[in-house]
């Protein structure tokens, strides 16, 4: 019988250490928090632009991140090469937070399958809480 209960210990000891070795190393996705389609380069140009708007709502803030991105309006005229998307254009909301208040900014991302990638922010859209 103890043999039984030890082997069973074993058991249940082993099957966590593999779920823990399993979460340990799942890489994380690099890049911005949330669902954004932009690849790192074009999420960090993006980031440039964002912070400039963001930081003129309030000059003397400099907390200043984005905590979540998010889809919108759905990618159109997609086309993915090498696993990177080339050409289309879908819109995403950026929640950035700022000095204890939160921006949420709409982007427009287009990739123009020659390897231009471009974003459009329309100050007017940003909405604030």
């Amino acid at each position: 019988k103890k043999v039984k209960i030890l082997f069973l210990l074993f058991i249940v000891f082993f099957i966590i250490s593999i779920k823990s070795f399993g979460e340990e190393s799942t890489p994380k996705k690099p890049g911005l928090p949330g669902s954004s389609l932009a690849n790192i380069v074009l999420q960090r140009d993006t980031l440039l632009g964002v912070y400039a708007l963001v930081g003129s709502l309030n000059l003397n803030c400099r907390d200043i991140s984005v905590t979540n991105t998010q889809v919108i309006q759905a990618p159109r005229d997609l086309l993915m090469k090498n696993g990177t998307y080339i050409q289309g254009n879908w819109q995403e909301a950026w929640v950035v937070n700022y000095c204890g208040k939160q921006a949420i900014v709409p982007i427009k991302f287009v990739l123009d399958g020659k390897g231009g990638a471009y974003y459009h922010i329309d100050p007017k859209k940003v909405t604030h809480n």
